[in-house]
């Protein structure tokens, strides 16, 4: 089965982010605020062992990660398992529950964090 539905951007110019979204709303809004993310996952997707080590692939090959999710049905514990598996600075969440340390508290937040993450990267390729 696998992960059969997520999107990917044409021009991954902008950035080579991989964000993990709850909800069509949350993606809508994370692919409007984050260019710089390249591949969108839906939290509801993952959903077997297979899956979660497939979303850990991509994150490894993914300049960072983004969460937008927030949390009334489901229950995010393969998620902060798959979060375990990178380093806090890679990772920028916009959540309802502490998924880690230090998470964004708005959605601008969220944004202007990538933001600043990728011109860094970006500054320290050149």
């Amino acid at each position: 089965m696998g992960i059969h539905s997520y999107i990917k951007r044409e021009n991954k110019d902008r950035g080579n982010g991989l964000a993990i979204v709850v909800g069509s709303g949350m993606l809508m809004a994370t692919m409007d605020l984050l260019p710089e993310v390249y591949r969108f996952i839906e939290y509801k997707e993952i959903v077997t062992v297979q899956d979660i080590d497939k979303v850990i692939l991509f994150g490894h090959s993914s300049d960072f990660i983004v969460v937008n999710a927030w949390f009334s049905i489901s229950s995010p514990q393969s998620l902060q398992y798959i979060l375990s598996h990178f380093k806090s600075k890679k990772c920028f969440v916009y959540s309802n529950l502490p998924l880690i340390e230090n998470q964004c508290v708005t959605l601008k937040h969220l944004q202007h964090e990538v933001k600043d993450f990728v011109f860094n990267l970006k500054k320290e390729m050149v």
